[in-house]
């Protein structure tokens, strides 16, 4: 029971890590003198999510249960957050888009067919772009829930990593429309998703397995090279440039990552961080929005000054909006905690 006490905490510091990288590599888009950091980042940062979410991912339940779960968990927040933030849109309309540096015409209706559709894509989610994480992180559960089960066979999984490759890669370059609610993700970077079930199934995480200081290293090399070689990644926008090089620098350096997570073994602060993710994804936009458009000075030093006082400034902008974030996520679980994912608590938890 302690070693599986152990491995939780060790994933959650995993997950620390991975939204941290997310606010951080959000901050230094706005930058203009960080573009090696910010492709570094975004080579493997949403890999590393979607490898977590396989890794303690489970198909027990029957499908209208697990349906159920993830609607509460996934849809329901993403729904409601979504609207939440068009509020000050539609309240403020273009006077909003000019205060926060958009400069677009806000169109409600648009908007609106924007969410429904679940993309981030184009002019998508504008009142708070991370959203698009959730309903293709929602499709990708939905669709592996299926493929896990076939997975039950052992004899099938090679067949269907076979094929899931296949698909990641012929969507990858040839998917001529835009799906709705992220299933272009599901289809493209989904491998991820499959890899981190299979690590876990094979219990791949382990000292005396894939956590082995050379192993470790030799993928940390190849996951950098090809972060080095490969294109800018958008996830949001679909693009992964080569998708091999993605393949290889995302799962290199997300391995990497996990594998000092599980060296530090037990961290309160970064824990806290990492099971509260839902609230981070939500709120750090607001912060960063501020620090990139709203404060004179420093705003024009974060985006055009040189490259070590933009990346300070945006470390900065990142530790506030972590911080920010993490105190509206405590008053909400106590307010509404559905709002976050999760089940009211009975009095007697």
């Amino acid at each position: 029971m302690a070693e599986e006490k152990s491995r939780i905490e060790y994933l959650d510091i995993a997950k620390a890590f991975a939204i941290i990288l997310i606010v951080m590599g959000h901050a230094l888009g706005y930058s203009e003198h960080t573009s090696i950091l910010y492709k570094f980042i975004f080579s493997f940062h949403v890999v590393l999510f979607f490898i977590l979410s396989g890794y303690t991912f489970n198909a027990k339940d029957d499908f209208l249960t697990f349906l159920k779960k993830r609607l509460l968990r996934i849809v329901f927040p993403y729904f409601l957050w979504g609207a939440v933030f068009l509020i000050p849109l539609l309240i403020f309309g273009d006077s909003m888009s000019s205060a926060t540096g958009d400069g677009k015409h806000f169109d409600l209706r648009l908007q609106l067919l924007r969410l429904l559709m679940g993309n981030g894509i184009g002019d998508g989610l504008r009142q708070n772009s991370p959203l698009w994480f959730l309903p293709a992180l929602f499709s990708t559960q939905l669709l592996y829930y299926f493929v896990i089960k076939l997975s039950s066979k052992e004899k099938l999984i090679p067949v269907l990593g076979v094929i899931i490759l296949a698909v990641s890669f012929v969507c990858t370059y040839l998917m001529p429309v835009i799906l709705p609610f992220g299933l272009n993700s599901a289809l493209t970077i989904g491998i991820f998703f499959y890899a981190g079930w299979l690590f876990k199934k094979f219990e791949l995480f382990d000292k005396e397995k894939l956590f082995k200081i050379p192993v470790v290293f030799v993928l940390l090399f190849f996951g950098v090279l090809s972060a080095y070689r490969n294109y800018l990644i958008s996830s949001v926008e679909y693009k992964y440039g080569r998708l091999y090089l993605y393949i290889l620098s995302g799962v290199g350096i997300s391995v990497f990552v996990i594998y000092v997570s599980y060296l530090i073994g037990k961290s309160k602060f970064l824990e806290f961080i990492g099971v509260n993710t839902m609230g981070i994804l939500v709120f750090h936009k607001i912060i960063l929005l501020i620090f990139q458009v709203k404060m004179g000075p420093v705003s024009l030093l974060m985006k055009s000054s040189n490259a070590a006082v933009e990346t300070l400034i945006c470390l900065l902008a990142s530790a506030v909006s972590i911080a920010f974030s993490l105190l509206c996520t405590v008053v909400i679980r106590k307010i509404f905690p559905p709002a976050l994912g999760e089940p009211f608590k009975s009095k007697k938890d």
